[in-house]
Formats: C-alpha cells, structure tokens, sequence
C-alpha cells in the first residue's frame, strides 16, 4: 500500500489500532506502519513525542527539524511536548519551507483522520523509513550459485535494487515431476524468515521442469521451484517472474504483465549473452518498481 492509498483508505475515519484511549494520533502512526511500511511496531509510549526516541533504528532515518529542512510524502512527523503537553505524530502529505500538510487523527482533540496544515513550530523532526533490502531466501541453494546470481541481478538492475539474502537446508523430495505448489508453501511455513522472495531447490528427475514460480498469499512472498544443477540463468530468469508476482499481488500500479522470455537455443541456456533470454531489457522494464518493494 502506498503512502496515498493510506490516505484515501482511512480520510474522515478513525482509527483505533490498540483498542485503549480511543482514537489517538499514535493509532494512525502505528496503523500506518502496519499496513504501508509493513514493520514491527516500535515500544508503547506515554505521549506522541516518545516516539522521537522509541522509533526503531533500523527501519528509519531520523531527520531533526531545521530552519532548510523539508519532509517528504510519507515521513512521519513527530511533535515535542511543548505542543499540548503529550506531542503529536502525524503522516507527512506534501510540505515546504514555510509550512506542509499532513494526515492527522486527533487534531484538533477528537477529529478523524483528516488532511491538516501545520507550521514548524514545536516540531522535532520526521522519521523517514529506511530502503529495506528485498529479502531472499534460498532453500537448498549452493553458495557460489547464489553468489553468482546476486551479482547478475546487481549487474543487471545497475545496483539500483537491493537486496540481501538467507540460506536454508530441508530435505527434498521429488520422485517424479516438479515441487507442486502446496509442497513449497508447505516448506516455506516451516521456515522462520520474513523473506519476501524464496528459491527452492530439489533433487531433479527425468520429468522436472527447469523452473516454476507461484505466490504464497499468506507469506506474502512470491517463490521458484528449481530443480538442482540448472545454470544461474534459470534463477536470473525465475526471480524475474518472482517479482513481478511479488508487484502484482501486492497492487503495485500499474499491474506488470509477467511475459516469458526463452533462450535462442536450449542448448546454450547457461549463455547470459543468449539473445533469447533478453535479461537487461527485462530488469529495466522492473525498474520503476525497486523503490517500492
């Protein structure tokens, strides 16, 4: 979800995320981290403006308020307690030098979530969220093939898209056919990572096929079932429909059509300069996407 869709969502509504106090500026704060940043929620506060100390370090950069400083569509603003005794938190929308309009609950005292111009004054600053690396995890994957795939993929995306990722050994077994669907969501329920990208690697059998990707709704993760021994070309090639599973399920606008693109020639699959497979055209038709996943 977008910082705009957030918006539009909860305007001339309330919200109460915690269930105490009624319908407090830290229920849009928490609300939104919830649904738009999608991190963990940071400690409970007495006031809005412990938040300028409690926010958690890893998901944000914390920008102080300056005479030049401006935030941008998204941050979150956090007020001192020279405001009204307890501060205030609200959802920056659009700002400049001299003042900036943010979405706000309980401000005034009992108002919905609304659109509110403010000043500078008696603000603390903004917490922007931090780029979060895109998070992949390989099950079964050998070491130098994933170090091989993540720099074709930072080759190809000009390092414009980050990412990081875990490893994991299950035992596989596939005696005939590819990993259905249900086993790989089924593997990938029994593994504790907040990954949002999974390859899983099994033993392969005369009837494998070289990839198949799918999206586990309830991980909210997309993910590839690979059978061992394929060339880094397939995993360059699966992670493609991967994230585009990953934008379209999450309604990344505008939708993504998920195209397969083939080699020239099967017999030179593991050949990245294969014309076929159309790898940096591909990557940079994603690129729009980066920021956002």
């Amino acid at each position: 979800m977008t910082p705009q869709e957030y918006f539009k969502k909860y305007e001339d509504k309330y919200i109460d995320y915690d269930k105490f106090f009624g319908n407090q500026c830290t229920d849009n704060y928490r609300q939104y981290c919830k649904e738009v940043l999608q991190i963990p929620q940071s400690p409970p506060v007495k006031g809005a403006a412990d938040i300028w100390d409690t926010y958690l370090k890893e998901c944000f950069i914390r920008i102080p308020n300056t005479p030049l400083g401006v935030p941008k569509q998204g941050d979150i603003l956090v007020w001192s307690r020279q405001l009204n005794g307890f501060g205030h938190t609200a959802i920056c929308q659009s700002a400049n030098l001299w003042n900036f309009v943010s979405f706000d609950q309980n401000f005034p005292i009992g108002s919905v979530c609304h659109f509110q111009k403010h000043s500078y004054k008696y603000l603390l600053g903004w917490l922007r969220p931090a780029k979060q690396p895109f998070k992949i995890a390989f099950v079964n994957g050998e070491l130098a093939q994933i170090n091989e795939f993540l720099a074709k993929v930072g080759f190809y995306t000009n390092s414009a898209f980050s990412c990081v990722w875990e490893r994991f050994g299950v035992p596989i077994s596939v005696p005939s056919g590819t990993l259905t669907t249900e086993q790989a969501m089924k593997v990938i329920d029994g593994l504790k990572t907040d990954a949002k990208a999974f390859f899983i690697f099994y033993l392969p059998n005369p009837d494998s096929a070289y990839e198949v990707a799918s999206y586990h709704p309830a991980r909210n993760a997309a993910f590839a079932t690979i059978p061992m021994g394929c060339p880094t070309t397939i995993l360059v090639h699966a992670f493609l429909h991967i994230l585009r599973k990953f934008i379209n399920f999450n309604h990344m606008k505008p939708y993504v059509e998920d195209v397969e693109k083939y080699p020239t020639s099967w017999a030179d699959a593991a050949n990245f300069n294969n014309e076929g497979w159309k790898f940096q055209e591909q990557y940079t038709e994603l690129q729009p996407y980066f920021n956002k996943l």
